[in-house]
């Protein structure tokens, strides 16, 4: 309390000479002190802040270790984590207060982080897991080496027979190894600690120079020999060279209670020449400005996610969309919703197009509750040179529902 009086006293000296308590300073000299009174008053209120966010922080796992939630490892990690990103901007506002006079905080702050870090990290590492995994050998219990989303769709393939496009995942291993040929750990921590600022300039200004330096980082041989082998395995399988989508499938996306929806990256009808660089855009994409935010949000650490990347053998479909098994708007609504349109289902993923709606009944007989068609100005195509392109729906086909009836039906029985 003491730092902070002391603080308020010269903020509240410096008021007194603005507003004439002292012989009136010149234009130059009155410019100057409203500046650094801004500045020190952002300063302050951004310190209160971080100390509002601490205290609450360690209240609220006061409460945990009394017994009043369950009380796992991941909360643990990720409340000591947010403790520690608040005080770290505790000190920096401290200092610019107090002119750097604090500044042998920072160095006690690391290291009271690195033994949290000791003491909570679970190790992530996957020596012995596989670089590549074909698509066949995956279910859900393949999670932990090629993340949520590949082994819930390995698990639709060979589990529930649904027909998937065939393909093969680089896993987390592969990850850790270009990262580790790279030092991309290290050079992320610099950039990060030297980030000009925390606001959204900054954020965005960060992460496109943490992405710039992941797609400029060359793979490690063993990681694209790989790649290039499961390539050439898939070819063989299917009779020719398909070009495929690559897609985030990072260890933390769609667990529960973290969803990353629309925040990584996913790269469509790639070709041969272009795995590689479409394999560094995927992994880049786990530092998009959204991602960052989110995982600061929930104080998950950057370095403790590990992003796997599925190589799907890409499908010109005519029409794309999404089926849910029930409203995700009203839980009571048990209804299959399906949103869709005309060519790749980009629109209707980002939202950016009108898309039509249906709605089946849930029970059998299946019928057709809704059928809104919706028109349809542009679809996005795949493309020879460009992979994807955007293309005007010619004008007799823009209110031509993008599902029939019978297909409707028929994807209601297969998402159920």
């Amino acid at each position: 309390m003491s730092i902070l009086s002391r603080m308020a006293e010269g903020i509240q000296g410096l008021w007194i000479r603005l507003t004439g308590g002292e012989p009136r300073p010149g234009p130059e000299e009155q410019a100057a002190a409203r500046e650094a009174f801004r500045t020190r008053y952002r300063a302050l209120r951004l310190l209160l802040s971080a100390n509002t966010r601490a205290l609450n922080l360690m209240a609220e796992m006061e409460r945990a270790a009394a017994g009043e939630r369950p009380l796992d490892m991941a909360f643990v990690r990720s409340r000591c984590t947010a403790v520690g990103v608040a005080v770290f901007r505790m000190i920096r506002q401290l200092n610019l207060l107090a002119d750097g006079k604090y500044a042998s905080l920072f160095d006690r702050h690391e290291a009271i982080q690195t033994r949290l870090r000791e003491v909570l990290e679970q190790t992530r590492e996957h020596a012995d897991a596989p670089l590549v995994v074909a698509l066949e050998a995956i279910d859900r219990s393949s999670a932990a080496v090629v993340g949520a989303k590949m082994s819930q769709l390995g698990e639709v393939r060979n589990v529930v027979k649904l027909p998937v496009p065939d393909g093969f995942v680089a896993t987390a291993r592969a990850q850790e190894a270009f990262f580790r040929e790279n030092d991309l750990g290290t050079e992320i921590d610099r950039l990060t600690v030297a980030a000009e600022s925390d606001g959204l300039d900054g954020l965005f200004v960060l992460s496109s120079r943490i992405r710039q330096a992941i797609v400029a980082a060359e793979l490690p041989g063993e990681v694209r020999e790989a790649i290039e082998s499961a390539y050439d395995e898939l070819c063989h399988r299917l009779g020719g060279e398909p070009a495929l989508a690559v897609r985030s499938s990072a260890l933390d996306e769609d667990t529960a209670g973290v969803s990353f929806a629309g925040q990584y990256h996913s790269v469509l009808n790639v070709r041969r020449g272009q795995l590689l660089s479409a394999y560094r855009e995927v992994i880049a994409g786990m530092y998009t400005a959204q991602a960052i935010e989110y995982r600061r949000q929930r104080g998950l650490r950057d370095d403790s996610n590990r992003m796997c990347v599925g190589f799907l053998t890409m499908i010109d479909g005519r029409s794309g969309g999404v089926a849910y098994t029930g409203d995700p708007v009203n839980p009571e609504d048990r209804d299959v919703r399906i949103s869709a349109s005309l060519g790749l289902p980009v629109v209707v993923v980002d939202g950016r197009l009108p898309t039509d709606t249906i709605v089946v009944s849930r029970d059998e007989p299946r019928r057709i509750l809704e059928h809104s068609v919706a028109t349809k100005e542009w679809r996005h195509i795949c493309d020879p040179q460009e992979g994807v392109a955007r293309e005007q729906v010619p004008e007799a086909e823009r209110r031509a529902p993008a599902l029939t009836a019978e297909q409707a039906l028929s994807l209601t029985d297969q998402a159920l």
